[in-house]
């Protein structure tokens, strides 16, 4: 089993000077073999009822890496490593996200509802 906590989202430029989204969260691994984030999570996020697309945002001016990167790398069983995933996010009206995580081998599921209206621009 896994353990995801949602710590926060920013919005930030994306390697196209766009709007994206990106989600802080903390993930322990409570399973009994080293896994990655990404080979233990299915992550969907949505916008208003409608699906976002992944964006690229960089770490820092200085880097070619991702803020993703960290989804890829393994932990040992009773770590814990902060992953970010980064999302498109469309012009216009922005109210509600909710975030869907799977288990991918699994049938454990949440949802995290997030209202934006008050907090973006």
């Amino acid at each position: 089993d896994y353990e995801i906590w949602y710590k926060g989202f920013d919005v930030t430029p994306d390697a196209d000077g766009q709007s994206a989204l990106v989600l802080t969260l903390d993930f322990t691994n409570n399973g009994k073999e080293a896994t990655s984030y990404l080979w233990a999570v299915s992550e969907k996020v949505f916008l208003d009822g409608i699906g976002l697309n992944t964006a690229t945002v960089l770490q820092d001016g200085n880097s070619k890496g991702t803020v993703a990167e960290t989804q890829l790398t393994e932990i040992m069983p009773g770590k814990t490593i902060e992953v970010k995933s980064a999302y498109s996010l469309p012009d216009g009206d922005k109210k509600t996200l909710e975030a869907e995580f799977s288990q991918l081998l699994g049938k454990k599921k949440g949802i995290l509802t997030i209202d934006l209206e008050d907090t973006l621009p």
